[in-house]
């Protein structure tokens, strides 16, 4: 789990100039929350391309949290980087009134997937690609939404877990108190990721990270780690492996062809 983050930093700045490089546009766009994510990927992308290339969009939902906020506007003043504001209260909320549905998860990946269509839309705009801040954990643990937040162009973030993305947030100077705070996808007041996980992302990246490296249950047991958490986050990657395979196509056979 330990990084080198120095190189670690360098490797990712120049893969976000690279990639940007490579395609027709010179500029990236950032959808900011107020978490540590967001704010490691627009750190990185600051230093990559220069501030005047960043884009930084702030996407409220009115029970978004006041510290994730006053946080958003606390990245974007430290990196001096553009900033746009569009609160997707009216679209949610009029797409709530359409369906008649008050489903906490289904509303907030309907929220998920409106960020993501306006960020597209701002990243058509200005000539940019959108930046993913999604990570390794949430991944493996299926913790995204489908052509929501698992949509961007590139994610330098993606190969991390969340612990080492937390020390890498620390290296890149990202304010304490977004690097310490609990991570929540902002669905409803007080929600958080580890809440709803029933572990906390500390056991669940040594967990995922043994098993990734060829190390069964009954080693991990062996090394401390409780039994009872192991089955509940491998239970929660077996349930959410339909999430990480790509939408299946036929394959034709050359007789179909004339």
């Amino acid at each position: 789990m330990d990084i080198n983050t120095t190189l670690l930093k360098e490797h990712l700045i120049n893969f976000v100039q690279n990639e940007v490089e490579k395609s027709p546009f010179d500029k990236a766009v950032i959808g900011i929350s107020g978490g540590i994510d967001s704010a490691v990927v627009a750190y990185l992308a600051t230093e990559a391309l220069g501030r005047e290339n960043v884009i930084g969009i702030f996407l409220p939902y009115r029970t978004m949290s006041q510290q994730n906020k006053e946080d958003a506007q606390a990245v974007i003043e430290d990196l001096g980087i553009s900033f746009l504001e569009v609160d997707i209260s009216p679209m949610v909320d009029s797409f709530k009134a359409v369906v008649n549905d008050t489903d906490k998860r289904r509303l907030g990946s309907k929220m998920v997937r409106e960020r993501m269509s306006i960020l597209y839309y701002y990243a058509d705009k200005y000539k940019a690609l959108v930046l993913g801040t999604s990570n390794k954990s949430e991944d493996l643990l299926g913790y995204f939404t489908n052509h929501g937040d698992s949509a961007w162009d590139i994610d330098p973030i993606s190969g991390l877990y969340k612990t080492q993305i937390v020390i890498l947030g620390r290296e890149l100077g990202v304010p304490e108190r977004i690097v310490e705070k609990k991570s929540t996808a902002d669905f409803w007041a007080g929600q958080t990721d580890e809440e709803e996980f029933g572990f906390s992302y500390s056991e669940a990246d040594i967990i995922l990270c043994h098993i990734e490296r060829g190390h069964s249950t009954e080693d991990l047991v062996d090394m401390g780690i409780d039994e009872q958490v192991i089955k509940k986050v491998l239970k929660r990657v077996e349930s959410t492996a339909y999430k990480r395979v790509p939408p299946s196509v036929p394959e034709l056979p050359s007789e179909v062809f004339r």
